[in-house]
């Protein structure tokens, strides 16, 4: 291992339930739609913000929000497809989509930034245009690079941060959400700042090593243990 490899497991051993590493309930989502609602909204924003514009979209669509199985995608007969956020982003239109549904005018930038109802729309857009109907569509574009900078040119979009929380929320173990809470934890555990490259990998690197000790460890479980200890030590 590196030698912040090294420094990082330490500070993880101190700091994290290794041998218990659980995912919140959103990592249970049933629809596709939610997800992705999560993954536009939830970038610069307090979490529980997130969540009430995923839970009035939800209920907007009389949606069961959770599936009981973490490790197993809902049957495609019990999904809404994406198609449907598509169709209600057509009619409604972006502005009454904030204002009727997710009762959130956020936008993807405080300069110049598009409503993130807009972001969500043109998002789902893409990827029923890559034929991304449901979950089980997701391991067909998995590696489509074309996909990932459609996704990529959304305004507000270009970090690809959300990218890869959509794919976290999806089922994707391997990614990590680098956003400021992971980063402030990785600077304090180093003592010096890191990049969002060298971040994932770095948390790979701690998690292959970690993986044979603590069972449920992977890159998504520790990112979201992260999230956590440092949303505690914020308060």
């Amino acid at each position: 291992m590196t030698g912040d490899a090294e420094r990082l497991v330490e500070y993880m051993q101190k700091t994290l339930p290794l041998r218990d590493l659980r995912l919140g309930h959103e990592y249970r989502y049933a629809h596709l739609g939610l997800a992705l609602v999560d993954a536009v909204f939830s970038v610069g924003i307090k979490y529980t913000t997130t969540s009430n514009v995923v839970g009035r979209y939800a209920r907007y669509q009389r949606l069961t929000p959770f599936r009981a199985n973490e490790a197993k995608w809902p049957p495609i007969e019990e999904q809404e497809p994406l198609d449907a956020l598509v169709t209600l982003g057509e009619h409604l239109g972006s502005q009454r989509l904030a204002d009727e549904v997710f009762e959130n005018h956020n936008r993807t930038s405080s300069s110049g930034g598009i409503l993130k109802a807009e972001a969500v729309i043109q998002a789902a857009k893409v990827f029923t245009a890559y034929g991304v109907h449901y979950f089980q569509d997701l391991p067909a574009v998995a590696a489509d690079s074309a996909l990932e900078t459609a996704y990529r040119s959304i305004p507000g979009q270009g970090s690809g941060v959300s990218w890869a929380y959509f794919w976290m929320l999806a089922g994707d173990e391997t990614l990590i959400k680098p956003d400021r809470h992971v980063m402030a934890y990785l600077e304090r555990a180093l003592g010096t700042s890191v990049d969002p490259a060298h971040a994932l990998h770095l948390i790979r690197e701690v998690s292959a090593f970690l993986q044979p000790h603590y069972p449920t460890v992977t890159p998504r479980r520790l990112d979201y243990a992260i999230w956590v200890y440092q949303h505690v030590q914020s308060r």
